[in-house]
């Protein structure tokens, strides 16, 4: 049986700066507004 992360929150002071610098870093989808927070997809069944 496999285990998987459905999310976390992690603080920011500015979170779409921060959703921003993440995604670039890793190469990743430009994060999506998900009510008060910045959605990053870090594999399947992103937001």
């Amino acid at each position: 049986m496999s285990i998987q992360l459905n999310h976390t929150s992690v603080p920011a002071r500015d979170p779409l700066v921060s959703a921003i610098f993440l995604t670039g870093i890793l190469a990743l989808a430009s994060p999506v507004r998900f009510g008060p927070f910045r959605a990053v997809a870090l594999g399947e069944g992103g937001p």
